[in-house]
């Protein structure tokens, strides 16, 4: 009988062997195509990369730029008008819990929120406490902001001057060594702590944070909707804090994602709280205003 053509005289190890070396030339040769186009190969990863990244910030900016409609979520049952000594109350015990929570969020080493990681970056920089560097930071904030046309209101200024020294002075209260289920229910204190306190801002209605009035600011002189400037903002933020060697981790995509629920359940705490209040001293409860939050 004739042999086929196609089939070797080679013995089977022969032909596997022969067969196992030419794929072992191929792939080195790959690879050496692959090492001699690397730099053109990482580009388009990294874009991708930093695509994803970015997208996470959108949720962020989209509650930033718009607290009125998380105000609304709260409903009426939750943001009510308040007498004025009430509402100026409530300012330093925002500055106390925002304060709180940051600190929370610093100690638990998960990573921080875009503003936050700027400050931290100035701190490691200049040698200054976070605090102080808040302070500066959120100074020169709400200075640009005026100058540009959003003068601060009298919640804006107090916050300014409160919120810094009162995380120099919770900070070290709140360092510990825990794993990491630790550290993330340390954080997620930290996120409650923030809600509240800007629910509390919610019900005072006598001012707004130092990037919502720059972002805002930047809008009125641009015509960029504020979501977009909110965005880019918060972008900016980033890249200076990553440049600085702030942190940066898991937790800064926490900050992103569940800052709005967070807000949205401490305007409706802070509500509750206010009208028991208002029952048990019996004062007059006025119609709700939800629709109109002021700042």
């Amino acid at each position: 009988m004739k042999r086929p053509e196609r089939l070797s005289n080679q013995s089977l190890d022969a032909r596997i062997l022969s067969n196992t070396w030419r794929d072992v030339s191929d792939y080195l040769s790959d690879v050496r195509l692959g090492l001699k186009n690397q730099k053109s190969a990482l580009v388009p990863i990294l874009r991708r990369l930093l695509v994803s990244v970015l997208s996470q910030f959108t949720t962020l900016s989209r509650i930033s730029a718009r607290p009125a409609e998380y105000a609304r979520m709260a409903s009426a049952r939750g943001i009510r008008s308040q007498p004025f000594v009430i509402r100026v109350g409530l300012i330093p015990l925002a500055s106390f819990f925002i304060a709180l929570g940051v600190a929370a969020q610093l100690t638990a080493g998960l990573g921080i929120g875009p503003g936050d990681m700027i400050v931290s970056g100035i701190s490691m920089r200049s040698g200054w406490s976070f605090g102080t560097s808040a302070l500066m930071m959120s100074g020169t904030l709400a200075l640009v902001a005026t100058l540009m046309g959003r003068a601060p209101r009298i919640g804006t200024l107090a916050n300014v001057a409160m919120i810094g020294p009162l995380i120099d002075l919770l900070l070290p209260h709140l360092q510990f060594e825990g794993g990491v289920l630790a550290r993330a229910l340390h954080f997620s204190f930290g996120l409650w702590a923030i809600g509240i306190g800007i629910g509390c801002l919610m019900h005072a209605r006598l001012g707004i944070g130092t990037h919502e009035a720059l972002s805002l600011a930047i809008s009125d002189h641009t015509g960029i909707p504020p979501k977009k400037v909110r965005l880019y903002q918060e972008i900016a933020w980033i890249v200076m804090g990553l440049s600085l060697g702030s942190q940066f981790g898991i937790g800064t995509f926490a900050v992103a994602l569940f800052i709005g629920p967070a807000i949205s359940a401490g305007a409706r705490s802070v509500g509750r709280v206010l009208m028991a209040l208002s029952s048990a001293i019996e004062a007059p409860e006025v119609a709700a205003h939800v629709g109109s939050v002021g700042y």
